[in-house]
Parts: C-alpha cells; structure tokens; sequence
C-alpha cells in the first residue's frame, strides 16, 4: 500500500505540472454529474478500490487476484453504456 501511495504522491504533481505546461484553462463551471464523477473516482476508484485490491491480495492466490485487472476495463465499459449511454467501439 506504500509503494501506491508513494507513486501517487509522485504521480499527482507532475500530472498538475505536465497540465500546467500545456496552457490548459480550468474550467469556470463543473455540472453536479461531472463533480459526483470526480468524487466517485477519488473515493471508489482509488481509495475503496486499491483497499479492497490489497486486502483481497492478503486473502487470495495471486493468480486468481490478477483476474481483476482483466475484469475492470470491460466493467467500466459496460457501466458506462448502461449508466451514462456511452457507445462501446
């Protein structure tokens, strides 16, 4: 879990500055679905996600936990088409 953290305490900062770099405008205006998007990345997408990865780690062969990286794409992709009407191809 350290070595997550450690890579995303370095990650974050230069994608800020890679951002800032690029002349890219914050925008003025963020839609309630856009902001509940946000929020849903930082809190399920990283902080559930990564704790719940490592505690099944703790739990389960690694063979069988490796699965899931190949599971989450299609997931996303299928929550995306059902929930936000997103073409899949």
């Amino acid at each position: 879990m350290s070595v997550t953290a450690g890579g995303l305490l370095v990650a974050a900062p230069l994608f800020l500055l890679a951002w800032f770099l690029a002349d890219a405008i914050w925008p003025e205006v963020l839609s309630s679905r856009a902001l509940y998007s946000i929020l849903y990345l930082a809190l399920v997408g990283s902080v559930i996600g990564f704790a719940m990865y490592f505690y099944v780690l703790k739990h389960v062969e690694a063979t069988r936990v490796a699965l899931i990286t190949l599971i989450t794409p299609v997931t996303a992709l299928l929550l995306g088409s059902l929930l936000n009407g997103e073409s899949i191809g």
